[in-house]
């Protein structure tokens, strides 16, 4: 976006402004590269998802579906229901993800690998309820988990 070319070296300095709320700081890292400044100007304001919910529906904007990792297998069937209702491109790519793990054992894995607790294929699961299961990260992901 700068228009530099691979490897040039960039002489300006930017900040990236992420929306990361109050309640995710335990995400705030600084920059990997001293060209920019990361800026998190919803916890500077003390602001909560809530408080962006709000704020969003004052200003008549739809609220946004929470971002996490479309190849986390910590999500709960009502996420794997909602994405795949509101965004099935996303859908899609979650169960192509799922489709490519299966057989991981040139990576030393035996038993074949699935994104759902289940162990089924995740377009085969019966999303109809959780069955009590519990939510790993309270709806929430710090998007450090390493997976």
């Amino acid at each position: 976006m700068l228009g530099y070319r691979p490897r040039q070296l960039v002489r300006q300095h930017v900040a990236c402004l992420l929306g990361i709320s109050r309640e995710e700081s335990a995400r705030i890292r600084p920059s990997r590269v001293n060209w920019t400044t990361n800026v998190f100007p919803l916890v500077d304001a003390s602001m909560d998802r809530s408080d962006c919910e709000a704020l969003l529906r004052r200003h008549a904007i739809p609220i946004p579906f929470r971002s996490a990792c479309v190849f986390c297998p910590y999500h709960s069937d009502d996420y794997w229901r909602q994405l795949r209702k509101k965004f099935p491109q996303e859908w899609q790519r979650a169960v192509e993800f799922d489709r490519a793990i299966r057989d991981m054992s040139s990576t030393g894995v035996r038993s074949p690998a699935y994104l759902h607790r289940t162990c089924t294929p995740l377009e085969l699961v019966d999303l109809g309820n959780d069955g009590g299961a519990k939510d790993v990260f309270g709806k929430d992901c710090e998007g450090l988990c390493g997976v």
